[in-house]
């Protein structure tokens, strides 16, 4: 891992093409997958536990090396990696930032080819071929990806107590966006999101009002799975 880590140091110097490639490639990326894996089987602090903070901390560096959309399915990859890790391991880590910048930066409404309907397989690609980024049909299925992996962190997100006050910057960030949106399909894709969003915050604020505070409550584990509502993962 250190050796991961002094790699992309070197890299982060200069953005130039060919430190892209080093970066932004299947062999380095499995790599990653590898350390996630070894990491999440092994989590006790006796094992590999204490290893979790410095490879989250390298995935966040790859993540803002080089934000382009050619290399969305990579960034896409990253982002399921540290959800993943982040469901199973029970650590909080952060990822709708970039989730919010590839919608930010993504101008998804521009006028495209709609000649070329082949789908663009993201789960075996790391970039984008030259062909998609014109086509808009590769457009409408990152959006996808984009909706189901922002839900994704948020279900993580109910593993603690405060669940529905993490959300309030996230659902003004997500309205004002929709504001922006002309395009119908994609106003309704959102719209289904945050409806999702209310409908679980409404299930897990009646569930915490059930829970009995002792004198020993600063005791409770913050991590403590108040309520997990079946619906989380069933938005697209």
């Amino acid at each position: 891992m250190r050796e991961i880590a002094i790699h992309l140091k070197n890299c982060m110097k200069e953005r130039t093409k060919e430190n892209i490639f080093k970066l932004y490639n299947w062999q380095f990326l499995n790599c990653i997958r590898l350390w996630f894996a070894a990491v999440g089987a092994y989590s006790a602090p006796e094992d590999l536990g204490k290893l979790a903070h410095p490879l989250i901390e390298i995935t966040h560096g790859i993540l803002k090396f080089y934000p382009n959309v050619r290399y969305a399915p990579l960034r896409i990859h990253l982002i399921e990696y540290l959800n993943e890790f982040s469901y199973k391991s029970g650590i909080y880590i952060p990822v709708v930032e970039y989730l919010f910048e590839m919608l930010k930066e993504i101008n998804f409404e521009k006028k495209r080819d709609k000649s070329l309907t082949k789908k663009f397989d993201f789960a075996i690609n790391v970039k984008t071929q030259k062909e998609y980024l014109k086509a808009e049909e590769f457009y409408k299925e990152l959006f996808d990806l984009i909706m189901n992996k922002l839900l994704e962190a948020f279900s993580n997100f109910a593993l603690y107590l405060a669940y529905p006050e993490s959300l309030i910057v996230t659902r003004l960030y997500l309205k004002k966006y929709m504001k922006k949106l002309r395009n119908k399909e994609l106003r309704e894709k959102l719209k289904k999101l945050l409806n999702t969003l209310d409908e679980n915050e409404k299930t897990f604020i009646t569930k915490r009002k059930e829970i009995e505070f002792s004198k020993n409550s600063s005791q409770i584990n913050p991590l403590t799975r108040v309520c997990m509502p079946s619906n989380f993962l069933l938005f697209l």
